[in-house]
């Protein structure tokens, strides 16, 4: 009898370059909170934030919330997204892309 091998082909860290364009997943367990953003550059100082995609107006705040109010902006996306993951339950990169359309 042949043994069998298992040939484990995942990856060992899960691809955590995250660049502009990317849609990000948010959850909040005690708070029921469940979103989808898009990471975004602001053209003039360059700095990046998130945009909600999930139907609530406005820019993820520093406190962790979507506000159409002032946001804080990063200098580099893996810091803004560690300040995330400090916030929320759950912060993922999501396989998707954006369609638009008229």
């Amino acid at each position: 009898m042949e043994a069998m091998e298992v040939i484990d082909k995942r990856k060992e860290k899960k691809d955590e370059g995250w660049k502009k364009g990317d849609v990000i997943y948010f959850e909040s367990y005690d708070q029921n909170i469940k979103n989808f953003g898009m990471i975004v550059q602001e053209p003039i100082s360059g700095r990046y934030s998130v945009v909600s995609l999930d139907g609530v107006p406005g820019v993820l705040s520093g406190h962790g919330y979507f506000s159409d109010q002032a946001n804080i902006q990063y200098k580099e996306i893996n810091r803004m997204i560690e300040s995330f993951k400090d916030l929320w339950d759950c912060v993922e990169k999501v396989n998707a892309h954006l369609v638009v359309e008229d």
